[in-house]
């Protein structure tokens, strides 16, 4: 030691005050007041120092003390009592980091050091103008300006560890392992833009790292001692990892360590030292061990000269540099190296100009150097891995009045005088005093923690401690022990020791103090060395509370065998004690770090106090099972082109049922017989080995054992029994569960369509029809039957044809639901122009099915662009819609919108918050929830109007018009996410529709998913499901939702599908066990295809829900497939993306496309329960109304005592994984007769919004029937929304309609001679119904009555139709006849009965879109052509809509004005932007021609408003050539004017309702 080195650390160290004592000790301080007054001067500084005897380095109890004013910091005001800092931060909780190249959450890294306390973490950020700020792992501290990223990870749970300073900073505000205790200045504004560039603040030298600092040996203590306290023991806190396990240097005959030389153009950093730079070299995180394992700097002004200069004046041999800013330094190239060459040391240098790049190192990867040999006075550093000696400060302990002729008060035991070595025999030094008596050794060791057996004193003032009295004594006698004793007169000569002899006593043993109990069985093995890779090898977490109890409790809860604790708090835990056991057995006292709490002893550095605990009890369940051998695995590797790391593509097992770090045979043996598998295997080490070993279910012997023996299964289990092996790198080791035979499952088939000119990703079942609406994801390639412009397509299963849908969106990746009138309502679409369609993010579409089109409301109709959104039909038959961005890294759309679809705009959207501001809030957790842009949320309406919201982790029960959470899930219990691009499938399970009054049970379930967007990661194996509770018994109807309840599934599964089937149970389908939804091409993110539908019972006991179906296809359908349940029963599918270039364990399996980038074909599964015979419908209602009771009858074959269940089923519409608008309800029941059923209809729109549903009867065996189609219609507003005082639902105002049964008979216009009419047997739920046959070929028409209808009225006609015929060219065109009983103008809507219409169920349709120009009489008609003679046709259920043109103002003036309720919506009544509802907004609708009220004669007309018929043909849909008959009428109507009734137009200038448009294809860009 020399007053050079000692200022070179203390600088190092940012100290101002600095000094010399006792010759060879060196000391430093950042208070030059506290250091001066604490005892005065001294006048002993009379010692040489060690490393320069020229010099004078302090003396016994005293500094020679030396300052540098110009080092002083500015004085810190001590932190209120209860704040955590000085100045005003504001706590944000505790958030995950990840190590790089992830990258930091908060990237600057501003000071690392073992006093690290909140305030001081945040004076340095507020002193370089950071906004937010975090500790991490208690003594480090991070900075940035960027509030979301710092939260990117997600929120962390592990903030544990102690902080430096408990007593200011509790537990919970140090952070933890790669978890930051958060803080933001209270006076800065959190922004999600990137952070600027920060303001470099001065260099920041941090106080000593959390590693231990080098021995120092103690001066002797002041003469005036104070009270007795006891030393503490040489603790270092349970925070910090402990030091990597001794490796030994290499002997000097060993070679040096193999290190390649840097190039020599490699530029050399500039440094005074003659340093030797040795390239790049790989670093390791705990607990496999830094190689060079003290962290001596970290600062944001790093260089190589600083680093090299630090490690080279404390006495180490080499030093690196890590991730530009971080020093470390060792004693031991060799172990530097050890984790091999590097090729990442790219992080920037701080100081660019001296260092060049590479020489700073990189993410885990060390740029090191060795340095010269070491500068004279300067002591070499610990040898790497050794134990740092921390000797304590001398502690002084007052005399005790000795009796006259005795050594202690206490009843000690001389046991002579014993040699003593380097290593010592009693192995503690207490204490060194001046003043050390015998009594003051014996009190301290008698005081300790530790329950020392015996203590020695040596050189007069050494006292020693020891719990091995053997060990004591095994250097032998001694005659040494002369030293005169600094108290002669109580000790004499002999009893202090000498010159390496001591003086040895054993004390008195020391009462026993209550310990916690133990696990039974636990039994202490000894204290074992550990080794690099650590032996016992599952950390357990250090904790602030840990003992040996602690310790044992937690390793019993996780079913080890073994468990250990190291280095005074670290826990851990394992399953092989022979491994544990193997590095050797240490001495006790090398496990003698007391334990944080009680008087435990928590082993040591690289020593473990060794448990045992009796071996788990196979859960109950698990199956008994037996060992058939290892066996070879195939070897086959990923198709050309793929990425690392390399991907198996063949198994000789059959299934992967599960993957986990803790797979053992007793769980794989549980999963195998779950899934009916009598074989099972474990493999691990090719795939996925950070993902634990895999679990195989097989049932065919000789294929498994075909590749023959293998000897690779070298791999032991990582859970029980620990006899087991479980495989290795490719190789199986293969059980067999006896006398199980193979479950071929539940049943079901696959039947092929056919191939469509475009892949689907969305399936809506057309309402009562047998027909479905498939949309595409426009991707590249197409099959040449496409017609290079559609992206929207009729499939008709009847004939296995199709037909393209006008639509100018690309609608792809948007939102439907089914509406009240049975079309359908689209939201947003693509983000992107595909080149063949427009720009969709802000579109919204009306699919009318009567048409084949989609009407277009404008490329900026909606307020917020919601790509991949979520939407549901509202009890008032609005239109809900929320979630979803402008596309990937947009920001995301806020709050919810109302679409009403009686005035087709968008609720409040012009109002006075801004022309784009959303209706309705929605609550922060639910959007925070979100992982990427609130992608497919699900919602769905509950029995009290609330709304269940589940948002990607996240599930709650919202008031829908305030956002205002009302119940709320408790965190999963498991890491999850089901939002896609990790994409699982969530459901709300059937439900019974009970009456307001009562209560209600529901279920929501999620269904796999993934946990990380990372090529080749397995999804997740488990289904979690929770309880919902609606009470409206009170008012108002209260909320709550249960626990989740975990289910292991069949195997991994994510981007699938699921339809809950009549029968509730639910069917999974498509899918893959590896991947995320995305278009990542070549490699695919989605692999392992899964060809099997499983089905989940809801009502089966737990464990017991899932079972395969044995039903495979040979279509691979993953991202951007689909699947929806008909009306059949069945499930229609289609669609994948990515559909080539995938791989699977089973290539051999699959029939793979031949184009590139889709998949275009179609097929249906259908599920065993509708193979054979079944229930069969033969009538239902086609109109019911709410709370009503309807008949329903059965076919002869079905008894209605063998019905079970009544279900009303919306099937929903179904993309990307998400069931939209889905509903599954047992409806209430009595059976009237021997196939007759009495159905009670749900009680109001809350229990199912008004639309239209599919009834299905499901029979005792669970089978059920065909679904017939029926309209759920009623008033209005019957039932408040039991929801908060301040709230009240929409109401019915929005529609202003009425609505009437009409009867309609054959017109006397008509020619009656050209059929028949009876009254059909199976009629609908109106009263005139009628069949007709026709006896020839001629137009039949048919009028209603005559109703009066004033200027501007709006007129709908629905219709109930079918023929029994198989081929059909039936068509329905309505039309209005004036008083006069001549057309009031060309005809207004049609309807061609061409297709689709071949079962005995009634379809509906929708005809309308009138606008009458003149008040008067009118009677609506139905003009039926293309009957042929015989030809039978029934209709039922005619209703007319009428909307008054003043009641359609009053409405659309409301919605545009945010006043869209009959009272207060919320608390955000929301104001017109104009007095004059007129001229709120403008009109989306316009009249084409407006006749006078006074007169409807034509030759009263203004001259501008006459207009032939033709004009008003131009509003028509129609765009294609006229019919001869319409050629032949058109004429006709061309020779007079008419001017009292006109088509709806859209107010688009030169766009006619459904006109066309222009068509360009190129390729798009994907998303």
């Amino acid at each position: 030691m020399t007053i050079e080195v000692c200022e070179g650390l203390a600088r190092t160290r940012g100290m101002s005050v600095f000094g010399l004592q006792y010759s060879a000790e060196c000391y430093g301080s950042r208070n030059i007041t506290a250091v001066t007054t604490a005892y005065g001067n001294s006048t002993n500084c009379n010692m040489p120092c060690s490393g320069n005897a020229t010099q004078t380095c302090g003396g016994p109890n005293a500094l020679s003390l030396y300052y540098d004013a110009s080092k002083v910091p500015p004085e810190v005001a001590p932190v209120p009592g209860g704040n955590l800092s000085t100045l005003n931060i504001l706590r944000l909780g505790c958030w995950k980091d990840e190590f790089p190249p992830a990258g930091r959450a908060l990237p600057n890294l501003l000071a690392a050091n073992s006093i690290m306390t909140v305030d001081m973490c945040a004076r340095l950020a507020a002193a370089a103008n950071y906004t937010v700020f975090a500790l991490q792992y208690a003594f480090e501290c991070y900075a940035g300006n960027n509030e979301t990223e710092a939260r990117k990870f997600g929120v962390a749970d592990n903030c544990d560890s102690p902080c430096t300073n408990p007593a200011i900073n509790p537990l919970g505000t140090c952070g933890g392992g790669l978890a930051n205790s958060l803080y933001r200045f209270a006076n800065s504004t959190p922004s999600p833009s990137p952070s600027p560039s920060p303001v470099v603040p001065p260099p920041v030298v941090p106080s000593p790292s959390p590693v231990a600092p080098p021995p120092v040996v103690p001066s002797p203590p002041p003469v005036a001692p104070p009270p007795v306290v006891p030393s503490p023991s040489p603790v270092v806190p349970p925070v910090v990892p402990s030091p990597p396990p001794v490796v030994p240097s290499p002997s000097p005959v060993a070679p040096p360590p193999v290190v390649p030389p840097p190039s020599p153009a490699a530029p050399r950093p500039l440094t005074t030292l003659n340093i030797t730079l040795l390239a790049c070299w790989k670093d390791e995180f705990p607990p496999t061990g830094r190689a060079l394992p003290t962290l001596l700097l970290a600062s944001p002004t790093m260089s190589v000269e600083q680093c090299t200069q630090l490690a080279w004046s404390r006495g180490y041999a080499v030093a690196a540099l890590q991730y530009s800013e971080e020093c470390y330094a060792g004693t031991n190239e060799t172990l530097a190296t050890r984790f091999g060459p590097a090729t990442n040391c790219d992080s920037p240098c701080r100081n660019a100009t001296a260092d060049p790049p590479g020489s700073c190192g990189g993410g885990l990867a060390n740029s090191l150097y060795r340095l010269p040999p070491l500068a004279p006075g300067v002591s070499p550093a610990p040898e790497d891995g050794a134990p740092v000696v921390v000797v304590p400060p001398p502690v002084i302990v007052p005399p005790s009045p000795v009796p006259a002729g005795q050594l202690s008060t206490l009843n000690i035991t001389s046991l002579g005088c014993w040699m003593d070595q380097p290593t010592r025999a009693v192995p503690t030094l207490l204490a060194t005093s001046p003043t050390m008596t015998v009594d003051t050794c014996a009190q301290l060791a008698y005081a300790s923690r530790l329950r020392y057996n015996v203590f020695a004193v040596q050189y007069g003032f050494e006292c020693y401690a020891g719990r091995n009295e053997t060990a004591a004594l095994q250097y032998g006698p001694s005659n040494g022990c002369q030293t005169v004793c600094p108290n002669p007169a109580e000790n004499p000569v002999g009893t202090c020791g000498g010159g390496l002899a001591n003086s040895v006593y054993r004390l008195p043993a020391r009462p026993q103090l209550p310990k916690a109990p133990l696990p039974p069985g636990t039994n202490y093995t000894g204290c074992f060395r550990d080794a690099v890779e650590r032996l016992v090898p599952n950390a357990l977490a250090p904790a602030v509370n840990m003992s040996i109890a602690e310790c044992a409790w937690r390793a019993k809860a996780a079913e080890y065998t073994v468990f250990a604790l190291q280095f005074g708090g670290e826990c851990w835990g394992g399953y092989d004690l022979e491994l544990a056991q193997s590095a050797g057995q240490l001495s006790e006292d090398d496990c003698s770090i007391p334990c944080p709490v009680g008087e435990d002893l928590c082993g040591g550095p690289n020593a473990n106090s060794l448990y045992s605990l009796p071996p788990p009890v196979a859960p109950e369940g698990t199956p008994e099972y037996e060992y058939l051998g290892c066996y070879a695995d195939d070897q086959d590797l990923r198709p050309a082109g793929a990425e690392a790391p390399d991907q198996t593509i063949s198994r000789r097992m059959f299934r992967r049922l599960g993957q986990l770090p803790n797979m053992d045979s007793w769980e794989c043996a549980r999963r195998a017989q779950s899934a009916g598998y009598p074989l099972f295997g474990l493999t691990s080490g090719e795939v996925f080995p950070d993902y634990g070993r895999q679990c195989w279910g097989a049932f065919n012997l000789t294929d498994v054992t075909r590749n023959g023996p293998s000897t690779n299964c070298t791999n032991k289990c990582r859970g029980w029994p620990t006899s087991d092996k479980c495989g290795g790198d490719y190789a199986i080791s293969l059980y067999q569960i006896p006398n199980m035979t193979y479950d071929t499952g539940a049943g079901g088939h696959y039947q092929y369509l056919r191939e469509m000119p475009v892949s689907v990703a969305h399936i809506m079942q057309n309402t009562g029809r047998d027909e479905y609406l498939l949309i595409e994801f426009l991707d590249f390639d197409h099959p040449p039957t496409w017609d290079g412009k559609s992206t929207s397509y009729l499939y008709f299963r009847h004939n296995n044809s199709y037909k393209a849908v006008p639509n100018k969106r690309d609608a792809s990746c948007g939102m439907w639901h089914r509406m009240p009138d049975g079309d359908f309502m689209g939201f947003s679409g693509y983000f992107g122009a595909s080149g063949v369609n427009h720009a969709s993010v802000w579109a919204t579409m009306w699919y009318h099915r009567h048409a084949a089109a989609a009407e277009d409301f404008g490329d900026l109709a909606m307020p917020y662009g919601r790509w991949y959104g979520g939407n549901v039909l509202m009890p008032d038959g609005t239109s809900y819609v929320t979630g979803g961005d402008l596309g990937p890294g947009s920001p995301r759309a806020l709050g919810a919108d109302i679409w009403d679809p009686a005035t087709e705009t968008y609720v409040g959207r012009y109002n006075n918050m801004g022309q784009n501001a959303p209706f309705l809030p929605l609550n922060q957790p639910l959007f925070d929830a979100s992982t990427s842009g609130g992608y497919y949320p699900g919602l769905w309406i509950l029995p009290s109007g609330a709304m269940l919201f589940a948002q990607a982790t996240t599930v709650q029960v919202i008031n829908p018009l305030t956002g205002e959470a009302l119940a709320a899930a408790p965190p999963t219990p498991k890491t999850i996410y089901w939002e896609y691009p990790l994409s699982g499938t969530q459901v709300l399970l059937q439900h019974e529709a009970l009456n307001p009054s009562q209560k209600s049970t529901l279920y929501f379930m999620v269904f796999g998913g993934a946990n990380a967007a990372t090529y080749y990661k397995p999804c997740i194996d488990f289904s979690l499901r929770i309880q919902v509770d609606v009470d409206c018994t009170v008012s108002p109807c209260s909320h709550s939702m249960g626990q989740w309840e975990e289910e292991t599934m069949p195997g991994p599964r994510c981007q699938h599908d699921s339809t809950v089937l009549p029968n509730g149970k639910v069917l999974l389908i498509n899918g893959v066990e590896e991947g995320y939804s995305g278009l990542g091409y070549f490699p695919s993110p989605n692999n392992v295809p899964i060809n099997e539908p499983w089905i989940y019972d809801p009502a089966a006991p737990a464990g017991k829900r899932y079972r395969r179906t044995g039903a495979y296809t040979d279509i691979p359908r993953f991202y951007h497939a689909t699947a929806v349940m008909t009306s059949y029963g069945d499930v229609l599918l289609g669609g994948s993306t990515i559909a080539a270039g995938f791989t699977s364990y089973h290539m051999a399996d699959f029939n793979i496309t031949t184009y590139k980038h889709q998949d275009f074909r179609i097929e249906y599964f259908v599920p065993h329960y509708i193979i054979g015979p079944r229930p069969t419908l033969e009538f239902v209602p086609t109109v019911v109304e709410y709370g009503t009771s309807f008949t329903v009858t059965l076919a002869a074959n079905t008894s209605a005592t063998s019905i079970a269940t009544v279900a009303l089923v919306d099937a929903g519409t179904t993309t990307h994984s998400s069931n939209m608008a889905t509903r599954n309800q047992k409806l209430e029941f009595s059976v009237s007769g021997a196939h007759e059923l009495t159905v009670t209809a749900p009680a109001n729109t809350f229990m199912a919004p008004p639309t239209f549903y599919l009834l299905f009867v499901v029979g005792q065996d669970e089978k059920y029937s065909e679904g017939h189609w029926f309209k759920l219609k009623g008033p209005w507003s019957t039932t408040p929304l039991s929801l908060p005082h301040n709230t009240q639902f929409v109401s019915a105002a929005s529609t202003q309609a009425e609505t009437k049964f009409v009867p309609w008979s054959v017109s006397a216009l008509g020619s009656e001679a050209s059929l028949t009419t009876q009254v059909p047997q199976a009629r609908g739920s109106g009263q005139y119904g009628m069949a007709l046959q026709a006896v020839d070929s001629q137009p039949i028409l048919l009028t209603g009555p005559a109703v009066t209808l004033d200027e501007g009225t709006r007129m709908h006609l629905f219709v109930w139709a079918r023929t029994p015929a198989a081929i059909s060219q039936v068509k329905l065109e309505f039309l209005l006849l004036d008083s006069a009983e001549e057309r009031a103008g060309y005809k207004f809507d049609d309807f061609s009965m061409t297709t689709g219409v071949v079962n005995p169920n009634y379809e509906q349709f929708p005809l309308g879109g009138l606008v009458v120009n003149a008040t008067g009489s009118y009677r609506p008609a139905l003009r039926i052509t293309g009957m042929a003679p015989g030809m039978a046709l029934h209709l039922d259920d005619f209703e007319v809509s009428t909307i008054t043109a003043a009641a359609y103002a009053s409405s659309l003036a409301a919605a545009r004005a945010g006043t869209h309720t009959t009272g207060q919506l919320g608390t955000r009544r929301l104001q017109s932007a104009a007095a004059d509802p007129a001229s709120a907004a403008p009109k989306l609708r316009k009249i084409l021609q407006k006749a006078p009220s006074s007169s409807p004669a034509a030759e009263q007309l203004p001259e501008a408003a006459k207009h032939t018929a033709l004009n008003a043909y131009l509003g028509s849909m129609y765009l294609a050539p006229l019919p001869a008959a319409d050629e032949q009428l058109k004429a006709e109507l061309e020779e007079r004017e008419v001017a009292n009734v006109t088509l709806l137009d859209m107010e688009m200038p030169g766009i006619p309702r459904f006109t066309g448009w222009a068509h360009q294809h190129v390729h798009a860009i994907n998303p």
